[in-house]
């Protein structure tokens, strides 16, 4: 589990959760060099310890973890906070996924690999959204 160290003026808080080390890292690099504050987790049980108790704007999550799925912290994150919108990543475009992921209330679904550009941009589109 990690943090990163950012200035205090933007206060748009992200997670991400995705047990692909090297990718959470980039991430977690691509999104504190945009000026957002930045945790990350290995896994659901991470990610459900950063949420309960940090305020995170924006949770980006894998889909497969091999703790829990990302549907299954998509659904433990609207039963904890209702404001915190949800991204996820996958390696795997399968219909039904994204469909289900949207119904639970995901704001947008990804597919590795991962265009940076593509990824601030609905990063900034979803934190943009008013509460």
């Amino acid at each position: 589990m990690t943090e990163s160290p950012k200035s205090e003026e933007k206060q748009q808080t992200i997670l991400v959760v995705d047990d692909d080390e090297e990718l959470r890292l980039a991430l977690v690099k691509s999104l504190s060099k945009a000026n957002y504050r930045v945790y990350a987790g290995a896994n659901f049980t991470d990610g459900i310890e950063i949420l309960r108790t940090q305020k995170i704007d924006l949770l980006l999550s894998d889909l497969k973890m091999p703790d829990k799925s990302g549907l299954d912290l998509l659904k433990e994150v609207k039963s904890i906070s209702s404001q915190t919108r949800v991204i996820i990543i996958t390696a795997y475009g399968e219909m039904s996924s994204y469909l289900e992921a949207m119904n639970i209330g995901a704001f947008d679904y990804i597919n590795k690999p991962i265009n940076r550009d593509e990824l601030l941009e609905m990063v900034s589109r979803a934190l943009d959204l008013p509460g």
